[in-house]
């Protein structure tokens, strides 16, 4: 499971499949938790990201929106911001 400071978890390393079930967990009980209706995720520590850990942020986004709550990212390293350019990812809201 990733850290967390506050509403946000604080995602590091490298985003692909063998992070994926910490991914999940991190989020999932980030959503779990009463309080803002804002989970962010800072990737300030993000040093790469694939197309599957994308696609784990979008069912995770959806599965926020289901629940009432956003999800945010928040300090997203160029590398990631490209590859959210690149695939049309509008509907992650990017702060900062």
């Amino acid at each position: 499971m990733f850290p967390r400071a506050g509403d946000a978890v604080l995602l590091a390393g490298e985003l692909d499949l063998a992070v994926d079930p910490a991914l999940r967990e991190s989020v999932h009980a980030a959503l779990a938790e009463r309080g803002s209706n804002v989970v962010i995720l800072d990737l300030a520590g993000v040093s790469f990201m694939d197309a599957h850990a994308l696609g784990t942020l979008l069912e995770l986004h959806d599965e926020a929106r289901a629940a009432g709550r956003d999800l945010h990212l928040r300090n997203v390293p160029a590398p990631v911001r490209r590859l959210l350019h690149l695939t049309g990812c509008t509907s992650l809201t990017v702060d900062g």
